[in-house]
């Protein structure tokens, strides 16, 4: 089995014209199924790619490969393209190393749901295998393309299309261990949001967007709600001196997502 993962900031896919699957930031699957790939196989490389660190620090964007599809609440989209095993033993694809259509679409499934049990269901959409007439369009992150088989589903590196290695860590459920640490707490919240108004335009919108995703996060919702009252009023008192820095319909948002009123005027 083999699996084509690229980050994008955005992906859909039409079948016969019509919009099938559409994704906002996330990763897009490309998977090939090869005779002799198992359903376990399947489930045990969908469980890696959830835990895979191919996303920067949630709040330091220089720090690379610190956080993974789950922790940045980002999509999946997945789709089934055989031709991954082709090879060219002449000037025309060669595609007896792949599984025949109902097999391959049985291991497709299996990895399909392996990511959505552990994963969430709506954050993972999916290409109907077998259709004719698909169209994929995308915006792929750069520096974001990277190849996994099988063969390093027990820990070995993925491979990158460029030839580096993305080291993969240990194995754990998604949301546990170094990816889960990383989601910061409520004090480093409220300091990125007090820099906010020194911030110049431009770098001020990226990074109240950054910070506008992590309050998102349900992770962090619940820690949010579990916070001692000095380090909610310290918050509530960094998100009024900033508040205008964002727009009005994130200044409504965070409002929802923290139960707390701003009275600056927006953006």
């Amino acid at each position: 089995m083999r699996i084509i993962l690229q980050r994008v900031s955005r992906a859909t896919v039409q079948v016969n014209g019509v919009v099938e699957s559409r994704i906002g930031s996330g990763v897009l699957l490309t998977l090939a199924v090869r005779s002799g790939d198992t359903v376990e196989s399947a489930r045990q490389l969908a469980a890696k790619v959830l835990k895979l660190h191919l996303f920067p620090d949630l709040m330091d964007e220089d720090a690379v490969h610190r956080t993974n599809v789950v922790d940045n609440g980002f999509e999946v989209l997945v789709m089934l393209q055989q031709t991954l095993h082709a090879t060219f033993p002449k000037l025309f694809p060669n595609q007896d190393a792949c599984a025949g259509a109902a097999e391959a679409k049985k291991i497709f499934d299996a990895f399909v749901e392996k990511l959505k049990s552990e994963y969430q269901d709506e954050m993972v959409a999916v290409t109907p295998p077998g259709a004719t007439g698909v169209q994929l369009e995308m915006t792929c992150a750069g520096g974001g393309i990277f190849e996994l088989s099988t063969g390093d589903s027990n820990g070995a590196p993925a491979r990158a299309a460029t030839k580096a290695l993305a080291k993969a860590g240990p194995s754990q459920a998604p949301g546990t261990g170094a990816a889960a640490t990383s989601l910061p707490a409520l004090g480093v919240v409220t300091k990125a949001l007090r820099r906010l108004p020194g911030l110049q335009r431009a770098r001020a919108t990226i990074e109240s967007s950054r910070v506008l995703r992590i309050l998102k996060l349900p992770k962090f919702q619940a820690a949010f709600g579990e916070s001692p009252q000095d380090e909610i009023d310290a918050f509530a008192e960094a998100l009024e001196a900033s508040a205008h820095v964002f727009t009005e319909a994130e200044q409504e948002e965070v409002m929802a997502l923290t139960g707390l009123y701003i009275s600056a005027p927006p953006a």
